[in-house]
């Protein structure tokens, strides 16, 4: 049965929860993607959608030069390790497109698992 590891994107860049969100949507504009996972020291702590962005800081009227990545990302985010098999996940998500953090057994970010909505799984 194929892994996770066998899909997904390795050296993904991620966010620290101290960055500005200016910063991260510099990030995602420069890497042309919606979502970036946010860690520390490797760990994941959370999920920042271009959404997050709009929703909690624009609409807020919060300063994209001072507000943190940490008080608006998606905290606890959905995420599946590099060891389960991929077939799982996709059950799981229901079949929606999803960008998933993947991490290993000790919460380590290793990557993202795209999940499109014609994902040709075995």
């Amino acid at each position: 049965m194929n892994q996770v590891s066998d899909y997904m994107t390795r050296g993904v860049p991620a966010l620290s929860a101290v960055d500005t969100a200016r910063a991260a949507a510099q990030t995602m504009q420069s890497l042309n993607v919606d979502a970036l996972p946010v860690c520390s020291d490797g760990r994941l702590l959370g999920m920042l959608t271009a959404r997050d962005l709009a929703v909690f800081a624009v609409a807020r009227g919060l300063s994209p030069a001072h507000a943190r990545v940490g008080g608006l990302m998606s905290v606890d985010p959905v995420r599946c390790f590099d060891d389960e098999p991929v077939q799982d996940v996709w059950r799981r998500s229901r079949g929606a497109a999803q960008r998933i953090p993947v991490t290993d057994r000790r919460g380590q970010l290793v990557g993202m698992l795209f999940l499109g909505d014609d994902a040709a799984l075995p």
